[in-house]
């Protein structure tokens, strides 16, 4: 098997810091096959350059063995020259907003407008500046609102925010602390659903501390989620490459059709976060996923 990569950068429209990805092209005994590779520090991962030196000696990490998977899957359907998602139903999307206190409320209108049901919101880098400019949205979005904090709080804290805000308006809070089914389990009992994301196959079944499990396919297995019957599932991309984005579409729509009363909206077209680029401008803007042209994952254009 050889492995080549493509360099890639993608921008944040809100001004952050880049973000460099590789692009995999596996060369397979049955065919040629693609995949991501976007690491995130922050979440443990390897960076970019180590994760590929890795690769080229044969070693593979919790990411890269996943995009040796996923470019399998997109090995085989490249041969048979099949769109793997033909004939699939995909959930539809959240809209994403990174940066409460940067983001323009004025928006709001024109993501009703194209059909968005569902606000994923990113707090915790400054709860009190965020505060304030969440209760305003509460008091005016008629969008179900989800909250990321990505484990930036303590519990006490948690609580504290709770406090200040209208709860009810939220559907679920994700990872607002570390995970302790107990602690986990106390919050919800006030009332509060919460979603665990980083290791959520911890809470597979434990419906009283967690109420939505997060899937990210770009590394986790979906196989111990696909059996699911009393917590709601979430899949989403992993703020990847377009075609990351893809892989995890696939595994949503893999799911809601073996499970489909486990799946709810999720979040897998994050490209609007970032800069447009040839490969986001072949996807449609909004919350329904409409697949790529071509074999595969699509995207032949640019790949082939």
């Amino acid at each position: 098997m050889k492995v080549t990569h493509s360099l890639y950068t993608l921008q944040p429209k809100d001004g952050r810091h880049a973000r460099r990805g590789a692009l995999l092209r596996f060369e397979f005994a049955e065919g040629i096959g693609y995949a991501d590779c976007h690491p995130w520090e922050s979440l443990g991962d390897l960076p970019l350059q180590h994760q590929l030196e890795l690769l080229q000696q044969g070693r593979l990490t919790t990411l890269t063995s996943r995009s040796l998977h996923f470019a399998r899957i997109d090995a085989k359907a490249r041969v048979q020259g099949i769109n793997l998602f033909e004939g699939l139903e995909v959930p539809s999307s959240q809209f994403l907003i990174p940066d409460l206190v940067r983001w323009n409320p004025n928006d709001l209108p024109n993501l009703i407008h194209m059909g968005y049901t569902h606000l994923k919101i990113k707090l915790g880098q400054d709860i009190d500046a965020e505060v304030p400019c969440l209760q305003t949205l509460l008091q005016q979005c008629e969008l179900k609102v989800r909250l990321d904090f990505n484990n930036r709080l303590s519990k006490s804290q948690f609580e504290s925010f709770l406090n200040r805000v209208d709860s009810q308006r939220i559907e679920f809070c994700e990872d607002p602390f570390p995970y302790d089914p107990i602690s986990w389990r106390e919050i919800q009992e006030q009332g509060v659903a919460l979603a665990l994301d980083q290791g959520s196959e911890r809470a597979i079944q434990a419906v009283s501390s967690a109420t939505y499990l997060i899937i990210k396919p770009a590394v986790q297995d979906e196989s111990p989620f696909l059996s699911i019957t009393n917590q709601k599932i979430v899949v989403t991309s992993y703020l990847d490459h377009p075609l990351g984005q893809m892989a995890a579409a696939y595994v949503a729509g893999r799911i809601m059709r073996v499970n489909p009363s486990s799946i709810v909206t999720c979040g897998l077209l994050s490209h609007s976060t970032y800069l447009e680029n040839p490969f986001s401008m072949a996807l449609k803007e909004g919350p329904d996923f409409v697949a790529p042209a071509g074999t595969g994952f699509g995207f032949d254009r640019w790949l082939n």
